[in-house]
């Protein structure tokens, strides 16, 4: 540890010792947990994700003072060549020591085409090929709707002619400067590094324009309020125990802080400020000024800088259109466009610390995306009680309504919206996400035509994972889950094609292929049952159908397909010319499709959701909701298995 604090300054030092102080109150653990790191230290998608991996060297998923140390010494204090290592590192996704142009195609589309800009150096930088190992050289393009996604693909072709090492890696950095700014941004040096005694000669001053605010405020201590001179930068409260004092006695960052207005007079002829953080570990900090000017001020600059917004500013919210375990999802307009989107309201209160971490995953994931074939995030605002989350309305319901109504879908709809849902999926896995919940209630449709455009969406169960890791939580919803979840011997990616060669099954025949209103027989059902397609009614599909399904419900999932490949298969491939598009109204009635007539027992016992014991000592915890009629009232039931 001592050699460590060696490698700053005394300023520095009590800088990072008070902001990981502050930081670390905001956990119930006493160290910095993953939640409060991502809005300090912030890189999106999975180089979010493997930044937190760098800190967290004792793999706790807390970050103590010796690794927050460690890690930022390690980056800020060495030389440009070991910096550009850490880079590398976080960058190289596969732990394989090279970078290839998907990643790199990946770490473009995170961070912005605009890192690759640099005017004084033409784009096409020579890089040799490395011929000792063997990887394709076909750069996987990532879709999205930007056309600059495009442009940048292009670059990263021309910046790599195979894979790069890192000594090729560090010839690429100097012909882009952005690309090493964004990391160093990341690590707050403007935060911890400050001149501090160049702030303190300044005289106080307010400027809306830089967020920035000083002078004079009170706290109170042991029953009397004592004087501190505070000022507010680069989202950091500085308290200091007077303006002669060259060392500030507690830092605040200010992101994730709510405010709120003391009552006028509650101590005599001063205006205060209490500033919370969600979690209540943080505690309540009291400030007061002379004034109710002043205090105004200091409101509106905290708020600022904590990036409050109030959502009736923005939107005018409307109609109640849905609900879940613990939030609420109503239409709302945009006040400045009058457009209309979707805002999921979530209730704080009603939060385990378990769901309150899969909620900030979600909102990090869904940050990140751009696909049409992807629910799109508009806007978050974060109160201390609720959680808004504005979203794209799609207003053509979900995909299981779809099913509700006609049973099943002929075999070239089912094709087309599978591809479809194969695209986004394939999009996911390239940006290393794991979705963990595809079924037909979490696939919304655009419109009510045969083959609508559809939207996936619900991303709470979703994780980034990289090529190589393993994910062992178990989650998911029954009858589509994975059985490598179920016995948790590790899982990934590949559980979402699972999913999606159980819905293919469920779009044809009307049923799922492994299904029981026991939840420990279709446990086993899903761990060993046999898929078959003897039966007759199978005869009124093409082999290709059958083929894709069997190659996407592979218990082994080394044997499974993946993305990519379930897209070059013939039935999604070549759906146009291989399947009829046209049922005749006999085949149908023999089908037993017509509206109103089932030979199944569909919805009664398929829709069956798996939730989350952390404990996996005690098993895996299951809420089971049965839906008599498909709108009955829901009936919950936990049973450990």
């Amino acid at each position: 540890m001592k050699n460590v604090l060696a490698r700053f300054s005394k300023k520095e030092s009590l800088m990072l010792q008070l902001l990981y102080n502050d930081l670390a109150r905001r956990s119930d653990k006493g160290n910095i947990d993953k939640d409060v790191f991502a809005k300090v230290f912030y890189l999106p998608g999975v180089l979010g994700e493997r930044l937190f991996m760098y800190f967290d060297m004792n793999k706790t998923q807390l970050i103590d003072f010796e690794c927050f140390l460690t890690a930022i010494a390690s980056y800020c204090k060495e030389t440009i060549e070991n910096k550009n290592k850490v880079i590398f590192e976080i960058c190289d996704s596969k732990d394989d020591l090279v970078l290839d142009a998907k990643e790199m195609n990946i770490i473009v589309s995170l961070l912005g085409h605009e890192i690759l800009q640099n005017p004084d150096i033409g784009l096409d930088v020579p890089v040799k090929p490395i011929r000792t190992k063997k990887r394709s050289k076909t750069v996987v393009k990532i879709s999205t709707t930007l056309n600059e996604d495009q442009v940048s693909h292009n670059q990263v072709e021309s910046f790599i002619k195979g894979i790069l090492t890192f000594t090729q890696f560090q010839e690429f950095l100097k012909t882009a400067p952005n690309f090493v700014k964004v990391f160093d941004k990341c690590f707050n040096q403007e935060i911890w590094c400050n001149d501090l005694e160049l702030t303190m000669t300044q005289a106080p001053m307010l400027s809306s324009l830089n967020s920035q605010i000083s002078g004079e405020l009170y706290m109170k201590i042991e029953e009397k309020l004592v004087s501190k001179y505070a000022i507010l930068r680069n989202k950091v409260l500085l308290l200091y125990e007077n303006t002669n004092c060259k060392q500030p006695g507690e830092v605040i960052y200010m992101e994730g802080c709510y405010m709120e207005i003391i009552g006028d007079y509650y101590i005599s002829n001063k205006f205060g400020i209490s500033i919370t953080h969600q979690n209540l570990s943080f505690g309540e900090i009291m400030l007061w000024s002379d004034s109710r000017k002043e205090r105004d001020d200091w409101l509106r600059f905290l708020e600022n800088a904590s990036n409050y917004r109030k959502f009736k500013e923005f939107y005018t919210i409307g109609e109640k259109i849905g609900h879940g375990k613990f939030s609420d999802v109503y239409s709302c307009t945009e006040n400045s466009t009058y457009k209309k989107w979707a805002v999921k309201v979530i209730t704080k209160s009603k939060l385990s610390s378990l769901e309150k971490e899969l909620i900030q995953s979600e909102i990090s994931i869904l940050r990140v995306l751009n696909h049409p074939g992807v629910i799109k995030i508009k806007d978050i605002f974060d109160s201390k009680k609720h959680l808004l989350i504005v979203m794209e309305l799609v207003e053509g319901g979900e995909l299981f309504d779809r099913l509700v109504k006609k049973k099943v879908l002929s075999e070239y709809s089912a094709s087309k919206i599978i591809k479809q849902l194969l695209e986004a999926t394939s999009y996911l896995h390239d940006f290393c996400i794991v979705h963990r919940d595809i079924k037909p209630e979490n696939i919304l449709l655009t419109d009510s035509s045969d083959i609508p455009t559809i939207k996936l969406a619900d991303f709470g169960l979703s994780k980034f994972a990289g090529p190589n890791d393993t994910q062992n939580l178990a989650c998911g919803t029954l009858g589509y889950v994975a059985p490598e979840v179920l016995i948790q011997s590790g899982y990934n990616c590949k559980v979402d094609i699972w999913s999606i060669g159980v819905i293919t099954y469920l779009l044809l025949r009307g049923r799922l292929p492994f299904d029981h209103k026991e939840k420990q027989i279709l446990i086993d059902l899903t761990l060993k049952a046999n898929l078959s397609f003897e039966e007759p009614y199978w005869k009124s599909f093409t082999p290709f159908a059958i083929d894709f399904m069997i190659k996407c419900i592979k218990r082994d999932p080394e044997e499974r397909l993946c993305s990519q490949d379930a897209l070059k298969h013939q039935w999604i491939k070549n759906a146009d010319v291989l399947i009829p598009r046209a049922i005749d109204r006999k085949k149908m009635q023999e089908m037993n499709i017509e509206r109103g007539v089932s030979s199944t027992n569909f919805g009664k016992v398929q829709y069956r959701e798996v939730h989350i014991d952390i404990d996996l000592s005690t098993g895996i915890s299951y809420d089971v909701r049965s839906m008599p009629e498909l709108r009955g009232e829901d009936c919950v039931v936990e049973v450990m298995s």
